[in-house]
């Protein structure tokens, strides 16, 4: 986990410019993750893509978008 504070871009606190890392020892690291999502904000391109993983057609018509693209990648070059 990265140090950071609003107003400092590299992280703070730093050492010669460079971030600083906290390493969340094993027992906490879901602790602290829940914690984390507890407070971040969700945004709405969460949610649109949250509700768009659980729209089974359109996930199967981007499947099938996607590998009708596959067979271009053996085309010879034009």
């Amino acid at each position: 986990m990265e140090w950071q504070q609003r107003d400092q871009p590299l992280g703070n606190p730093q050492s010669r410019g460079h971030p600083m890392w906290l390493l969340v020892p094993p027992d906490f690291a879901d602790l602290m993750l829940q914690r984390a999502l507890e407070l971040a904000p969700e945004s709405e391109l969460d949610v649109a893509y949250r509700d768009m993983s659980t729209d089974s057609v359109r996930e199967q018509d981007a499947t099938a978008w996607a590998d009708t693209l596959i067979g271009d990648v053996n085309d010879p070059p034009r």
